[in-house]
C-alpha cells in the first residue's frame, strides 16, 4: 500500500476546510440579503405611512439611529444559538470566525472595529464556548495547552439521539 505525500495531505484537508467555510459564507450571505431586503420592504412601509400622517415631512431627512436593546434578548440566548450552530454541523467542526459571523448575524451585532469584533470574540464568545466545554456539550478539536496560530475549530459533542427512521 502506498503512502500519502503529507503535503498531498495537508493540500487535500485545507481545502476540504476551505470548501466547508465557503459553503457556511454562502449560506450566511443569503441570510443576510434576505434581512436587507425584508428591512427595505419595513421602511418603504413606514416611509409611505408616514407621508399619509402628514405629508410635508420628509422621510429621506429621518436619520437612523442605533436603538438601545438586549443584545441577545432573554437570559441564555446567546449559549443557545451557539450549541443549536454546533448542533447544525454537527459531526463537523466549526470554526470560531465562522461562529462568530454566525452569531453577529443572528444577533444583528454593529461593530465599528475589527479589533471591537476580536474582542467580544475572546471574551463574550470565547467565555460561552468554554463554559460549554466544561459542560461536556461542545468538543474542542485543538489541544488548549498547545500553542498554535490557528483559531479553535469546535463541534457538538453529545450524541444526537436516533430516530425510527435512522434505524
Amino acid at each position: 500500500m502506498k503512502k500519502t505525500p503529507s503535503a498531498l495531505k495537508w493540500l487535500a484537508e485545507t481545502r476540504a476546510r476551505l470548501a466547508h467555510d465557503l459553503a457556511d459564507s454562502e449560506r450566511i450571505q443569503v441570510a443576510v440579503v434576505t434581512r436587507t431586503a425584508k428591512l427595505r420592504d419595513d421602511l418603504a412601509a413606514l416611509d409611505r405611512t408616514l407621508t399619509i400622517y402628514d405629508p410635508a415631512i420628509r422621510p429621506e431627512h429621518v436619520e437612523g439611529v442605533q436603538a438601545h436593546r438586549a443584545a441577545y434578548g432573554k437570559r441564555g440566548n446567546l449559549i443557545s444559538a451557539i450549541e443549536r450552530l454546533l448542533q447544525a454541523q454537527s459531526p463537523n467542526y466549526v470554526s470560531t470566525e465562522m461562529l462568530v459571523m454566525l452569531l453577529s448575524v443572528e444577533f444583528n451585532l454593529p461593530f465599528d472595529t475589527r479589533q471591537e469584533m476580536v474582542r467580544w470574540q475572546k471574551n463574550v464568545v470565547g467565555r460561552a464556548l468554554r463554559k460549554l466545554v466544561d459542560r461536556g456539550d461542545v468538543e474542542r478539536e485543538q489541544d488548549p495547552s498547545v500553542f498554535t496560530s490557528e483559531l479553535g475549530r469546535w463541534r457538538w459533542a453529545r450524541a444526537q439521539a436516533l430516530g425510527l427512521a435512522d434505524l
